[in-house]
């Protein structure tokens, strides 16, 4: 009887399922999609109706399991779970397995609701109104100077449910390399986890001494830091030290020493350690560490004091107090239009794929979570296109498994990733042996401020396996190189890198059979901002756009990758499919055109775009461009391609990615649309084939077919 009315429950639930024409089947004929609803204020037990929607993506995901269980068959068009906008807070992380599966013919994706932006939370949003003014003297006196006095203000952070675990400093630092109690896999590439605040998208740094430098990276091998210049105490059973005399005086101006970090290159290389001090004592003037593994102090080696609250003196910082709850911050912008953010969800990944395949995840935005967001393990056929990954401590998108045969097919196209504690994307593609190739896809995104919280090999990318294609992406500032890894038949082209204040190389291509273009080539393009190691040829880098770089131009073994013209090269842009990238939509500038090249006939790719220039003096053309019987569009003002929708009077056009005009049926915005031989959008009854079709007037979406 149980099991008859959750079959019925089931039943129930598809058929509350809006069931529209989009994708067309072998035949030719529009399929059948399942649509399940999602919202803010929904409830899991609801039937996923737009009316009556579900409340989490988790609720979905079990939705469609149940119904596979009830026996009722798979639309032949697949599922499509739509999101409203709002917010959605994650507590726990999200986790798919091979029953989630979609097929090739009938997908499973996860996207935004049309023209809403849902977004997933991991953490905490404080209203800047919410901190207040200091009113306790005793504590107003330990901040160093009346603009701190005057400035610094207060929140107490229990109020919100962040409670004493959360704000331990000891539960907030590890040794990279280490397994975790109860931890099963090393984290060393993900996120240290580690609890950040920000303020809108601007990642704070805790109080410190020495100030911190201009920049976005917490954790800086350039930035200002104190010298070792002598070693006390006996060293350990493995002749390493983990004591060392302070000379600067100004420790002694601190109450408290309690949760005090300890970090910077301690060991006189690069690499960026933290831990929280075990003593320090302000009459010898020495700080004591816990034994890090497989490393000591060194005379030499370099450090800051973290998470001092004497040191709250510069905008953009703050302090935790575990003891009173209370977090102090030293604003850098009006509060009263600003939000606090705090990252609180402590797992690895907030949405876990392990085994399934043929998912999409469209126009989400994920947010706020101290370890990674996505992970994809096993499995073929991802995508992720369109969904921003910000403010997170690990790793964007982690694909793939190192050493193992990985499924191929996928795709990571059109996203924003900003302010990523650790990599946007770690990727492992096919198999290098038997070079597998992995056909895996990343294009059209933007990456900005990577790495803000790793070491200093970390990077925009990281690479490796066989038959990867990055393309038309953008790369900002990233913490290490914008590329490193080792890949096989594979190509990076039409890129732009930019502002990345790497150390090293810009490029390392190890031992690369020799391809005819060695440093003649190289020394051609001196702003290079990759890293590539592989015991094999065949990787093309072509019609990149590098400018205000910091690093080395390229570094390379024994052979040479292929370079071809990348600096800039003037040819007519080609996109894959995909939604294209602004350069500025998170807030980044390129340089003007000028200084790049000058423009010539024929396509230019300049800092907000490409344009199209003819006549002798390359002057801009403007209006619709017919090339090869392709029709785009340049901006009438700026002369720009445009891509997207166009409007000219009552007349909406479709502009793909490449900028071409969209003729016949296409998919946009989760509906089928009809485009006339003209490109003009159709809306009302239409014959195609011999049969009729009703178009939604105004939007155009497809309702019915008879």
């Amino acid at each position: 009887m149980r099991k008859m009315v959750v079959c019925m429950l089931c039943l129930f639930a598809l058929a509350a399922w809006t069931l529209p024409a989009h994708a067309l089947d072998a035949t030719g004929e529009p399929a059948k999609t399942a649509v399940i609803y999602v919202a803010p204020n929904g409830d899991d037990a609801n039937p996923g109706s737009l009316a009556q929607p579900l409340a989490s993506m988790a609720g979905a995901r079990d939705r469609i399991r149940a119904w596979r269980a009830s026996g009722s068959g798979f639309p032949s068009g697949g599922v499509r779970v739509q999101f409203r906008g709002g917010t959605y807070q994650v507590r726990s992380a999200i986790e798919f397995d091979a029953s989630d599966s979609g097929t090739e013919g009938s997908p499973i994706v996860y996207e935004a609701y049309p023209d809403e932006t849902p977004v997933f939370s991991g953490g905490v949003v404080i209203a800047g109104s919410d901190l207040k003014p200091i009113a306790d003297r005793n504590v107003l006196a330990r901040l160093p100077n009346s603009d701190a006095q005057n400035k610094v203000l207060a929140c107490p952070l229990f109020r919100y449910g962040i409670g004493a675990y959360d704000l331990d400093m000891n539960q907030a630092y590890w040794a990279r390399g280490e397994l975790q109690p109860g931890q099963t896999e090393n984290r060393s590439a993900d996120a240290p986890r580690r609890m950040q605040v920000f303020i809108g998208d601007e990642a704070l740094h805790l109080a410190r001494y020495p100030n911190k430098v201009a920049g976005p990276f917490v954790d800086n091998p350039y930035d200002a830091y104190l010298s070792i210049a002598e070693i006390v105490g006996e060293p350990d059973r493995n002749g390493l030290s983990t004591s060392f005399r302070v000379d600067d005086q100004r420790i002694q101006n601190w109450t408290s020493f309690t949760d005090i970090a300890i970090f910077g290159p301690f060991g006189a290389s690069k690499a960026v350690d933290r831990i929280v001090a075990q003593s320090i004592d302000p009459v010898a003037m020495t700080v004591s560490l816990e034994p890090l593994p497989g490393r000591g102090v060194k005379v030499g080696g370099r450090y800051a004091f973290e998470n001092v609250f004497e040191e709250l003196d510069a905008p953009g910082e703050y302090f935790i107090d575990k003891y009173s709850g209370l977090l102090y911050l030293y604003p850098s912008v009006d509060m009263r239009q600003a939000v606090v953010k705090i990252s609180m969800l402590d797992e690895d990944y907030l949405i876990d794929v392990v085994g399934a395949s043929q998912l999409t995840f469209s126009g989400l935005h994920f947010e706020l979570t101290k370890g990674s967001i996505f992970r994809f393990k096993g499995g073929e056929a991802y995508t992720v296109q369109n969904c921003t990954l910000k403010n997170i401590g690990g790793v964007g998108i982690r694909m793939g498994e190192k050493s193992a045969l990985n499924g191929a097919n996928q795709r990571i196209t059109g996203n924003r990733f900003l302010n990523t504690g650790q990599a946007a994307i770690v990727l492992y593609a096919g198999q290098n042996a038997g070079r597998t190739p992995g056909n895996v896809t990343i294009e059209n995104n933007v990456v900005k401020h990577s790495g803000l919280l790793g070491s200093v090999g970390q990077s925009g990318l990281v690479l490796e396996g066989v038959g990867i294609a990055v393309q038309n992406n953008a790369f900002y500032f990233c913490r290490g190189q914008a590329i490193v890894g080792s890949i096989v038949d594979s190509r990076i082209e039409r890129n732009e890198f930019c502002d990345s204040p790497c150390e090293g190389a810009g490029v390392f291509a190890g031992d690369l059979a020799a391809s005819g273009n060695a440093s003649d080539t190289i020394d051609a393009i001196a702003t290079v901002n990759l890293n590539l190691m592989s015991a094999n040829d065949r990787i093309a880098i072509r019609d990149n756009y590098f400018h205000d770089l910091t690093s080395m131009p390229i570094r390379y073994g024994t052979g040479s990758p292929y370079f071809d013209d990348s600096i800039l090269k003037q040819s007519q842009p080609v996109f894959a499919e995909g939604e294209s990238v602004s350069m500025d939509s998170i807030g980044v500038q390129g340089p003007s055109p000028q200084s790049a090249t000058p423009l010539k006939r024929g396509w230019n790719l300049v800092d907000v775009g490409w344009v199209y220039c003819v006549g002798d003096d390359a002057a801009l053309h403007k209006g619709w461009l017919a090339i090869d019987g392709v029709w785009r569009y340049l901006d009438r003002e700026s002369g720009v391609m445009r891509t997207g929708w166009l409007t000219e009077g009552d007349r909406w056009y479709y502009l793909q990615p490449n900028g071409a005009m969209t003729k016949g049926w296409a998919q946009i915005d989760g509906a089928y649309r009809f485009f006339d031989g003209a490109g003009v959008m159709q809306s009302g009854w239409i014959r195609w084939k011999g049969a009729l079709y009703y178009l939604e007037p105004g939007s155009g979406a497809l309702i019915q077919k008879q």
